[in-house]
């Protein structure tokens, strides 16, 4: 989700960009009085396939030296040098690709650097072949001209009923209105945001208006709704342009203030209203801010199914972020569960239009960062997947937004504020150049866990982008290779072996290849073996480097990583495909830390044997700042499946326990060894004295979370710390947080209180029960909340953002939460009363068994307002909200 304020569509400038700013235009004056590195064209992006910069130095006379380094978006450089007594130099760019280019000037009185970056793209693509690429790049404060530059066909457009004049209720509409045709540099998708005007709704009479929207919630009168719509678009103010394609409204589960059905009927009637005026316009909802089939936190595609807002509309449009992970992991994995759900609900032809996804380069929002490299790389890989799986518009976010509240937002964009490109937009052209043609949907092809091959037809012939995620390898293709180039354009050499890495390769084909192979029945195979293949055993294969062919065997090796294969071989009869699992002799699942009453804390290991004979295994645990822990070797028989304890004397409640844990397995000819990561920290909750009313806090030592895992700028303990205690009855868990702050700053409403300093909390009753996907009750099985509360120097609130019970409604206070706060000097004091029935439960948990908790404190720096950093336990809040990470609180 992106955050939008009063600039959001309207322009603003804020302060993201380049250390040195660069003018669109050099300086014309004859004598020049700054020195300037810069170029006549827009952004330094060259629409051609070579450009060039002009360093242009004041007082030259002054001038001993210098020299000027180019380097590419993996740092590579080279080097011009610079004069003594240069006025003028002229830096070309010979080819196409992405420039970060540097000038450093020695002078008599000492240096200037100057600094920017270029692009050169290649030919501007014909309108009529970019207007039918899946391809979009939204260009919110940007120059649209860059759009186009970029080839991108799809784009954006928010507008806001808010201000519309109640005259529109008593406007005559006698029927349809005919488009009437314009040329379009774009397909918009039109968006409607804001809220709705204040004279649709029945409001206070002491209503005051908070912040640039209006309110979005139930409409006095469906009726005039309907009327507002269709004035709207009759009296749009780009009449001419109205949008061909139109979002019922920008991310409407976190602004609407209602019950989930009147938001569907609100869309409905938008719907409705819209067609009842331009029946040729498609309407799309239901604008989610992200994919999301089933969640009873919000307003999910199953309920929006179950009141028939489907049959309202003409395609599903969402938004597609993650966390800043990899596209290939749940990024593309919810688009592909989005289209088996339509085909379950009988809309297997359903167009997908996916408005905002993209990733960040810079902290402060709530998206983890990468860097300018991986966001041109995931920006490619990305767009290659969604068009390879057929989606119909995927719009990536953005080219320009300057009027973030926040460098991380700003840093979403794919150009500098002054318009000059980050990697991305290089690579981003590139691949709209490449696909610029193609016919709809690919052929998407995981040789291995790591390593893509995408196939596209393309103008009789075909072209391939491959990759892999993790290494640089290379890897024999047995195609009629024409041409190929780099993920930023660059020719490269066509060898027997194609060099490949995280960075995506386009070759274009000629001949025969692999898009529509025959499936072969997928073979599981023991890492560190080998397995007889079904065809002729002189075949010749296409396979990852992880795996050999060797006499029509598949050959694996003992660190062959386990996961999913595709092999590709072509015999006469065509070409073939051969899934391929490989699972490891042992196979480790899930690891679980258990703590009975009166002893030490146990781990819990669960493993499988796919060893057609007996093994041996043997586990190990190795721990930061502890001793190592050992079981005695355990003998599995084949396909058993075991559950191994390993008892951890001597752990300190409170520490973060973080290490590796080592299962070897070995029979007479095969040894293999599972190695999984460890993180965990016991903390807990005493059981309260019968008759006691409050916790005695004294008796219960603290544990202190400070250095746990910090979020956001580094901060000084010193100034900023916190502390955990906590105690339980049979009415509820008290909890007490001690934060140590030099200012204390809320003045947020509830709903925002996580904004500035305040407690988040994630709680789960059910954390001892297995995840099952298919269960109804509550998100896999689970009763997930997210509680906050806070203090603004008069009184406490609080807030329930997350539920997955009916019965606990998020987007209200909780009532029956007691919340004290005091403060002391520099030092805040939380004590919180949570009754159970505020986690959906009648009773008390049973003594010794764990509560799923997490815990986000913000403290928030007077001098970065919008900035939120602070402490965190445990992990499900912050970063992303995954309740599966949530760490345990053991009731003692």
């Amino acid at each position: 989700m992106i955050c939008w304020g009063a600039l959001g569509i309207f322009g603003g400038v804020s302060g993201y960009g380049q250390t040195t700013s660069v003018p669109v235009q050099p300086p014309t004056p004859a004598a020049v009085t700054t020195s300037t590195l810069s170029s006549d064209v827009k952004g330094n992006i060259f629409t051609a396939n070579e450009g060039a910069l002009v360093l242009r130095l004041a007082n030259p006379e002054a001038v001993t030296g210098g020299k000027v380094t180019l380097r590419d978006e993996s740092g590579k450089a080279t080097t011009l040098p610079i004069a003594a007594g240069a006025g003028e130099l002229t830096i070309p760019l010979s080819g196409k690709g992405y420039y970060a280019v540097e000038a450093e000037i020695l002078r008599e009185a000492g240096k200037e650097k100057l600094m920017t970056t270029a692009a050169v793209v290649g030919p501007l693509l014909d309108d009529a072949v970019r207007m039918q690429s899946p391809l979009g790049l939204w260009t919110v404060q940007g120059d649209p001209e860059l759009v186009v530059a970029a080839g991108a066909r799809w784009n954006r457009d928010m507008t806001s009923m808010k201000d519309s004049p109640q005259e529109y209720l008593t406007m005559s509409i006698s029927g349809p209105v005919k488009p009437q045709p314009s040329p379009a540099r774009f397909t918009n998708v039109g968006v409607i945001s804001f809220g709705l005007p204040l004279w649709i709704y029945d409001l206070p009479a002491d209503y005051q208006k908070k912040g640039f929207a209006n309110p979005f919630q139930k409409p006095r009168d469906w009726e005039q709704l309907r009327q507002l719509v269709k004035a709207y678009v009759i009296e749009h103010p780009k009449r001419a342009e109205f949008p061909a394609y139109f979002e019922l409204y920008n991310e409407p589960e976190w602004a609407w203030k209602g019950t989930k059905e009147d938001l569907v009927k609100f869309q409905q009637v938008v719907a409705d209203a819209i067609k009842e005026v331009r029946p040729d316009v498609q309407v799309l909802g239901p604008g989610f801010s992200t994919i999301r089939i089933k969640d009873p936190a919000r307003l999910d595609l199953e309920t929006i199914q179950r009141l028939g807002l489907l049959s309202h509309l003409d395609g599903l449009v969402l938004h597609a972020y993650v966390d800043g992970s990899e596209p290939e992991g749940e990024f593309i994995r919810r688009v592909v569960e989005l289209q088996e759900w339509l085909v379950k609900v009988g809309k297997p032809s359903f167009p997908i239009h996916l408005t905002e996804f993209g990733w960040c380069t810079l902290p402060g929002t709530w998206q983890k960062p990468v860097s300018e490299l991986t966001q041109a790389r995931y920006a490619v890989r990305s767009l290659t997947l969604l068009a390879a799986v057929g989606v119909k518009n995927s719009t990536y976010f953005c080219l320009a937004f300057k009027s973030g509240p926040n460098p991380g937002e700003r840093s979403f964009s794919i150009v500098h504020e002054n318009s000059t490109p980050k990697p991305a937009y290089a690579s981003y052209s590139n691949l709209a150049r490449w696909l610029a043609g193609t016919e709809p949907k690919g052929r998407w092809y995981t040789l291995s866990p790591t390593t893509n091959l995408v196939l596209f037809k393309k103008d009789g012939g075909y072209i391939a982008i491959i990759w892999d995620t993790q290494s640089d390898q290379s890897l024999a293709l047995p195609f009629a290779i024409t041409r190929v180039e780099d993920m930023m354009g660059r020719s490269q050499p066509k060898t027997p072996k194609l060099a490949i890495s995280a960075s995506p390769t386009f070759l274009a084909l000629s001949g025969d290849v692999p898009y529509d192979p025959q499936m072969l029945p997928e073979i599981r195979v023991m890492r560190g073996t080998s397995h007889a293949l079904p065809l002729d055993p002189k075949l010749q294969w296409i396979s990852s480097g992880e795996i050999q062919i060797a006499e029509g065997k598949i050959e694996t090796k003992p660190e062959t990583p386990n996961g999913k294969y595709v092999l590709l071989t072509k015999a006469d009869a065509g070409w073939s495909a051969q899934p391929v699992e490989v699972v490891p002799p042992l196979e480790v699942g899930t690891l679980a830390l258990q703590w009975p009453l009166g002893g030490d804390p146990v781990l819990s290991i669960l493993t499988k044997s796919w060893a057609p004979q007996p093994l041996s295994a043997r586990v190990t645990a190795k721990l930061e700042k502890s001793s190592d822990y050992f079981l005695p070797d355990i003998r599995i028989e084949p396909n058993q499946e075991a559950a191994m304890r390993m008892p951890l004397k001597g752990l300190v409640e409170g520490r973060r326990y973080q290490g590796k844990l080592f299962v070897e397995s070995r029979d007479g000819q095969h040894r293999d060894r599972v190695t999984m990561p460890l993180d965990f920290t016991l903390v807990s909750s005493r059981l309260m004295a019968s008759g006691e009313q409050k916790p005695n806090w004294s008796q219960i030592l603290p544990v202190d979370f400070t250095a746990w895992s910090p979020f956001g700028p580094a901060t000084n303990p010193a100034h900023s710390s916190a502390t955990f205690q906590s105690a339980y009855n049979r009415q509820g868990l008290h909890i007490r947080i001690q934060v140590r702050e030099d200012n204390h700053i809320q003045d947020k409403s509830p709903e925002a209180l996580f904004s500035q300093d305040s407690i988040q909390f994630g709680f789960d009753p059910d954390v001892e029960k297995t995840w099952e996907a298919n269960d109804l009750f509550g998100l896999k099985g689970h009763r997930i909340f997210e509680y906050g509360v806070a203090w603004n120097g008069k009184e406490t609130m609080n807030w329930r953002w997350i539920s997955y019970l009916p019965e606990l409604p998020v987007g209200c206070s909780e009532p029956r939460i007691i919340t004290n706060v005091s403060r002391n000097g520099n030092l805040t004091d939380y004590q919180i009363f949570f009754p159970w029935e505020v986690f959906g439960l009648k009773d008390m948990p049973k003594q010794g068994s764990a509560f799923g908790l997490s815990i986000a404190v913000t403290d928030v720096d007077p001098s970065m307002p919008n900035v939120r950093k602070g402490m965190r336990l445990f992990d499900g809040i912050v970063d992303d909200k995954n309740p599966e990470r949530f760490g345990r609180l053991w009731l003692r």
